[in-house]
Parts: structure tokens; sequence; C-alpha cells
């Protein structure tokens, strides 16, 4: 598959993307690059492709886009309207899913509320929402209240999410975090996705 991942040099994006080359996935990673700058440069891999631009420009966003089949949203910076004219460019450009990194347990969004709407034959739409992300053992943290996830689980449930039939996560909204005592983010996501946590 080829995956177009708008704020990919990001947290999540640069163990993401990595992740996604090593199970033979073609990348396109499409960001700013202010903060990543160098993210990628250890990577020499044909599969990945890097675009400099705003995800408000949504002409180069488009041509970007061009061959890729699954958008994994993690750009945090597109005003609405913006967003509302990519989803519309996607669901004309991509044959598969988009599939949209939010905020855990919160009202519905504008961005998923204009996702929602589009969700239909021509585009399957999927929104995931993180807990706070952490790089140390979720299972440490016995007496958290707030949900929590692994950055690595998080990775694995974006991969399961892409290799899982678009008929089983369609229109579908996962939230995605621990919370003490609880042995895994969702049972939801884990009964459609197989994932399964480290």
């Amino acid at each position: 598959m080829h995956i177009f991942i708008p704020g990919g040099v990001g947290r999540i994006g640069s163990l993401l993307a990595p992740a996604l080359l090593a199970a033979g996935h073609k990348v396109t990673v499409y960001d700013l690059f202010h903060k990543g700058q160098g993210t990628f440069d250890s990577i020499k891999n044909p599969r990945l492709t890097q675009v400099k631009g705003d995800v408000n420009d949504l002409e180069l966003m488009e041509e970007a886009l061009n061959g890729c089949e699954i958008i994994l949203y993690l750009a945090s910076s597109q005003n609405i309207e913006s967003f509302k004219a990519f989803v519309s460019i996607a669901k004309r450009k991509v044959a598969e899913r988009f599939i949209l990194t939010s905020s855990y347990e919160k009202p519905i969004t504008a961005y998923e509320e204009a996702l929602i709407k589009e969700n239909g034959t021509d585009l399957s739409c999927t929104i995931l929402r993180p807990g706070t992300i952490l790089e140390k053992s979720p299972q440490s943290l016995s007496q958290e209240v707030t949900p929590v996830i692994h950055i690595d689980d998080l990775t694995s449930i974006y991969l399961n999410m892409i290799n899982t039939s678009v008929e089983i996560t369609h229109g579908e909204m996962y939230n995605a975090g621990y919370v003490a005592h609880e042995s895994a983010p969702s049972k939801k996501l884990e009964a459609h996705t197989g994932f399964s946590p480290k």
C-alpha cells in the first residue's frame, strides 16, 4: 500500500513511517519539517518520499497525494476549511481509507464531524483517539486516571488498522489508551483489528 502521512515527522510519525516501510509499504511524509529536519536522513529507502509543505497548501497536498491509497492524518495545524477541502480531495483521489488521529474521549471535534460527513462508499473514514502518548510502560502508572498509551502500542495499532478489512473499521471511532487497572486500550479496537498490547 502507498500511505500518505500529513504531519509525519512528529512524535508518532517519526516512529510510524519506519515501521510502515519495514512492513513493506510505500510512504509519503508531508510536513513543514520545522522540528523534524533530518528525521528520516538515516533511512535510505526508495519507498520513502518526503514532501516539505504546509497542510493549508491544498494544491501541494493534492499533488503529494497522487498514487496514495491510505491517509494516516497526524497533522494538527490545518484550519478547518482547508481540512474539509482536503477530505474532498482525498475522496476523489484515494481508493481506500482516511484515518484521522484526534483527541481521546473529548466531545466530537469539527475535524471529526467533517470526516464523518464524508464517510461513504468513495472513502472509508476511521477516527483513532489515542490517550497521552508515553515512551515508558503504561503498566508502570498504576494510579494513572488519564488514559495513556505507549508509542510502540500506538504504532502497532496503526499497522493493524491498515491491515484490517475496510468493512470492519469503516465509520468507526476508537479510543486507544490505558486507564489504571485496564488491560487493553479498547475492547472494540482489539476485536476489530486484532491489536494486542506489548
